[in-house]
């Protein structure tokens, strides 16, 4: 069946863009014009961005009595949370939002990606190695255990960072943390740089060690004016007393937590050393080995000032 103008009712068409839509009027009147079809054209705002055009409470959503048409250029389109689907592989990516997913998807395409059991889709360089880090970090908890404890805003320190699963779950569990993430090889950095880019915008990382000389806890301190670190996270391949060398006095008492990994080299005569100095420091300390680690000479040190302790008690 074929109907005729005067069979159709006029039909309100509602135009909203992220750009500018007026040069779209004259050319819909001219087609719907050609087509025979009565109309009237009304002109929404314009220069919405893609998420304020399709909320449940917008003006062009609400309306039920005509024919909406949203005007986007395709960058505003693909970098909205509201855009195209991402590639199956890669749909339980929960991107930072004000990371552009074709960026991500670019990345993640020239590295060895791998997602967590938490759906968390990152890269790395090898599944074992990944899953044990995944099992310490995210599921043993392992660097916040003993009273050690992270909270929203916290400051950070990440140093031995690796590919950023600490950082990562830093990221998860609290809201808008200040991330410090420090990883000396190169290959190893990029990986942290892409991890910690893709899930938060709070972390700032650095592809150098910490040690006594010229990059040093202190210097970091001085150089981002933080006023206090809420917890040192320290598994580096750096002497740990080569570290903590780092760290001026005044400084000291900025550092609310530590929590550090000892291995076998400085286990017994360094170990006693360690903790001397943190006790001399005013720290509260445990030093824990896990089972898992009993024949291998690696410790974990966990130390906290009593302002810490009464605070989150």
């Amino acid at each position: 069946m074929v109907l005729n103008a005067n069979q159709l009712s006029e039909i309100t068409i509602k135009i909203t863009a992220t750009l500018t839509a007026e040069p779209l009027n004259k050319s819909l009147n001219l087609w719907m014009e050609e087509l025979k079809i009565p109309s009237k054209i009304n002109l929404s705002k314009s220069h919405q961005s893609v998420e304020q055009i399709l909320d449940h409470s917008s003006l062009l959503s609400t309306n039920r009595n005509g024919c909406p048409v949203i005007c986007s250029s395709f960058e505003d389109w693909i970098k909205s949370p509201a855009n195209q689907p991402l590639s199956p592989n890669h749909s339980n990516l929960r991107l930072a939002t004000n990371f552009d997913i074709l960026k991500a998807e670019a990345l993640l395409a020239n590295h060895n990606d791998y997602q967590l059991p938490n759906n968390l889709v990152i890269v790395h360089e090898n599944e074992q190695e990944t899953d044990e880090l995944y099992q310490e970090i995210f599921e043993n908890k392992t660097y916040i255990k003993h009273g050690i404890t992270i909270h929203d805003g916290d400051c950070i320190f990440d140093i031995g960072a690796n590919i950023g699963m600490f950082t990562l779950f830093a990221q998860q569990i609290c809201k808008n943390a200040r991330l410090f993430s420090f990883e000396a090889l190169p290959d190893v950095f990029e990986l942290l740089q892409i991890n910690a880019s893709l899930y938060g915008s709070n972390a700032k990382v650095f592809n150098f060690g910490l040690s006594n000389h010229s990059k040093t806890i202190s210097s970091i301190i001085h150089q981002q004016n933080i006023e206090k670190i809420d917890l040192l996270k320290v598994n580096a391949d750096q002497p740990q007393l080569d570290i903590l060398a780092g760290i001026k006095e005044k400084d000291w008492e900025k550092i609310q937590q530590i929590v550090m990994e000892i291995d076998q080299i400085t286990a017994g005569i360094k170990l006693k050393q360690i903790t001397n100095l943190l006790q001399r420091k005013g720290y509260q300390l445990v030093i824990d080995q896990e089972v898992s680690l009993a024949d291998t000479g690696v410790y974990r040190i966990y130390a906290r000032r009593n302002n810490r302790l009464n605070q989150f008690s």
